[in-house]
């Protein structure tokens, strides 16, 4: 796609806007779909987002411009536990530069932007370079100001929706290329099920491509191996609904496609949209055989060995706790992108593995699962796993309303009969605090 020139961008570049162009001379292009969704704070683009990626497949991905801690795991959880959870960050020229390269370093089919919520910001004009057009969600005092600077930066424009609180969800106009209406119910934590979002997804799926470059190099895809499993969809179709129950099958179905199709020496390549869950339980089975991730920004990355030492490495902030039953060890990612970080130069704490792992951090599931690696002596490996807490359990309860004060904990590995693949574990969440 021909770039145009922003109007907004300062006609003398900043170092910033100098950096971030001169990198992109030497990085490759894929032949992604990106859209920024655009709107001022409070408009409901987090849960519009996460209800809209919900409607579509593998290859579809979220990209926060924004450090405030939130994504889709924070709309499946449970509020309380989510305010617990949640770790907001702050702009500074480096997030919005590793923001920027990784818009233009994304290599999956689409990307979904959440470019928050000023219009001021001296980020959104490099934001809305790296992408190929826009949703424009807003209150409807301010929708015409944001549809001014889209069309100032000579931006497509895919919807533009008005954000209501209460009221009636309605299409305006529609065609091919282009939604207009109003969207009702953007509440925090809920998920929205209407015309709107439904008909956006549907014009969103027909630009999207069958296969993407890397893609094509994996011999394990999650959205395939839900299929042959029969595991359900969500509610609102799309994405697939891993469920912690569904890990054994999982493993062992992953195992026998792999004798099947690939040698013993053979790299492992995992793509596709799964919870962390997936790709940890995964990557614990197929041991010892080499493991690679699909990250949407960076390609494959291999899962390497890591050592340890008695505080953890300084590339990242580290939290540790001791239990009767297990040893927690949390993470934090300073500048919230791992950006261009080592994975092999993270060493992660020392802590006692005569019994079990609980492991914490956002980050992606390559660097969890990379440390999880790091501690495979100890007899069972859990991860937090916060979705869980709305889980209906066989009392009616919500999973958080049984275990109060708690956050959930999926065992991905396990060596012990006490413990098995799939259990769910309630840790007290002020183990967690940073």
């Amino acid at each position: 796609m021909t770039e145009k020139k922003l109007e907004n961008i300062p006609s003398q570049p900043t170092n910033q806007t100098k950096k971030v162009e001169n990198r992109a001379e030497k990085e490759p292009k894929f032949s992604a779909l990106k859209i920024a969704v655009c709107g001022p704070r409070h408009s409901g683009k987090t849960v519009f987002l996460s209800s809209l990626v919900e409607r579509l497949p593998d290859g579809c991905n979220i990209f926060r411009a924004c450090p405030d801690g939130e994504g889709d795991w924070s709309q499946s959880t449970d509020q309380t536990t989510a305010q617990k959870l949640r770790e907001k960050g702050k702009f500074s020229m480096d997030f919005i530069d590793e923001s920027v390269n990784m818009i233009r370093n994304f290599r999956n089919k689409i990307l979904l932007v959440d470019t928050g919520g000023d219009i001021e910001g001296e980020d959104l004009p490099l934001i809305l370079k790296e992408v190929d057009g826009v949703i424009i969600l807003a209150r409807p005092e301010a929708t015409a100001d944001w549809q001014e600077l889209v069309e100032k930066n000579g931006k497509h424009m895919f919807g533009v929706l008005t954000s209501r609180e209460t009221g009636e969800t309605a299409i305006k106009e529609q065609d091919d290329e282009h939604i207009t209406g109003t969207v009702t119910g953007l509440e925090r934590g809920s998920k929205v099920d209407n015309i709107v979002i439904n008909e956006l997804a549907d014009l969103i799926k027909d630009k999207l491509m069958k296969y993407c470059e890397d893609e094509k190099e994996a011999n394990i895809r999650f959205n395939k191996l839900a299929q042959e499993l029969g595991i359900a969809e969500h509610r609102l179709g799309g994405r697939v609904n891993w469920l912690p129950e569904n890990l054994p099958a999982m493993i062992e179905h992953a195992k026998k496609l792999l004798r099947d199709k690939t040698g013993e020496s053979e790299k492992i390549k995992m793509w596709g949209t799964a919870p962390g869950m997936v790709w940890g339980a995964l990557t614990a089975a197929l041991r010892p055989q080499e493991v690679a991730h699909h990250d949407p920004y960076k390609g494959y990355v291999g899962i390497p060995q890591l050592r340890h030492r008695p505080e953890g490495s300084d590339n990242l902030k580290w939290k540790t706790h001791e239990s009767d039953e297990y040893s927690l060890v949390k993470y934090q990612i300073a500048g919230t992108h791992f950006g261009e970080r080592k994975l092999d130069e993270v060493v992660p704490p020392d802590v006692n593995q005569n019994k079990g792992i609980v492991l914490s951090g956002r980050g992606p599931w390559w660097l969890t699962t990379a440390i999880q690696e790091s501690y495979q002596d100890a007899p069972w490996i859990a991860w937090i796993n916060p979705q869980e807490s709305r889980r209906k359990r066989l009392s009616g309860k919500e999973w958080h309303e049984e275990y109060q004060n708690s956050v959930p904990a999926v065992i991905v590995y396990s060596r012990i009969n006490d413990h098995k693949v799939g259990e769910v574990m309630a840790i007290p969440d002020e183990q967690l605090a940073m």
